[in-house]
């Protein structure tokens, strides 16, 4: 999630009611647990939400037909002009890419995101704000060239 999320930063982390149904905006951070193992977590931001028809022409980012305002990717992390097909975002599913987008294991590659997998939201957190339950470190590695899933730790700082 470079350049959004550095190693090291401090994040509070908003965990859902299972029972709620979360307002999740498009640009939102969120956590959710990996479609193909569900044992792992992952940490990218929602693009397309239920209904929308997601496009990529030349890295440029198209929500039913219109360009994506995107002020959180860095350009030098977007140099590649791929291309994907238009992607309808099936009912009760989610369209997610990280924000370095050259290195990033997203929807591009495996797919919607159920929306039942997306169990929090991120946000970077104030020292002040700080709670040590809600927040932790966000370890940033790369597995094979692409971001690998973010694991959330729960650590207290020092």
């Amino acid at each position: 999630m470079l350049p959004s999320f550095k190693e090291g930063q401090l994040l509070k982390i908003e965990r859902f009611d299972r029972f709620e149904e979360p307002d999740l905006k498009r640009g939102d951070v969120v956590v959710f647990l990996f479609p193909d193992d569900p044992s792992a977590s992952y940490v990218k931001r929602l693009i397309g939400l239920s209904g929308d028809t997601v496009e990529i022409r030349e890295g440029r980012v198209i929500i039913n037909g219109e360009e994506l305002k995107e002020p959180y990717v860095d350009p030098r992390l977007n140099l590649s002009r791929r291309s994907q097909q238009p992607v309808y975002v099936k009912p009760n599913y989610y369209y997610v890419l990280g924000d370095n987008r050259d290195n990033s294991s997203d929807s591009r590659m495996w797919g919607l995101v159920p929306e039942r997998y997306v169990y929090a939201r991120l946000f970077l957190a104030s020292k002040q704000a700080f709670a040590p339950l809600e927040c932790g470190t966000f370890p940033l590695f790369t597995q094979n060239g692409f971001e690998a899933d973010k694991r959330i730790s729960r650590q207290t700082p020092s």
